[in-house]
């Protein structure tokens, strides 16, 4: 997907980066929130979706990361109420061996400003298991390297 066609769908969302509370990468590196966001996949229909959400949620107060979420029946969940509505580029993008609606919840952090990204969960996993792996890839510099 082109930076220019993300950034259009995600208009409104970005002056959002800069976060207060973010937390710091490293001692004198930019702060997560103005490099890195959680590109959340949900349909409104998908329990594992309405149970995964609140641990989302619960990782973004906690980290600061702004989360981008999008929903493929275009769709609103409780925990996230005015989601981005997912185009067939988007889908593809982020799932290019997947057509079916069945890969959500699905959440990947994306460098906002190359608009590359690494799967971080699919599934309904607990809390640890996001933050686990959300730790993991911020702390794998051949990651963060790839994402550049």
């Amino acid at each position: 997907m082109k930076k220019r066609t993300f950034l259009k769908l995600a208009t409104g969302s970005l002056a959002s980066l800069v976060l207060p509370n973010a937390l710091a990468m490293q001692p004198n590196t930019n702060r997560i929130s103005d490099k890195y966001a959680v590109v959340f996949f949900f349909l409104s229909t998908c329990p594992e979706c309405h149970k995964f959400s609140p641990k989302l949620r619960q990782l973004q107060a906690l980290t600061g990361i702004p989360v981008y979420d999008f929903s493929i029946d275009g769709k609103a969940i409780p925990d996230f109420p005015r989601p981005m509505a997912v185009d067939q580029e988007i889908y593809q993008t982020f799932f290019p061996n997947r057509q079916e609606t069945n890969a959500v919840p699905a959440t990947f952090l994306i460098n906002v400003n190359t608009i590359k990204f690494v799967r971080m969960t699919i599934g309904d996993v607990t809390y640890e298991q996001l933050n686990h792996s959300f730790t993991n890839i911020l702390n794998d510099r051949e990651v963060l390297l790839a994402m550049e």
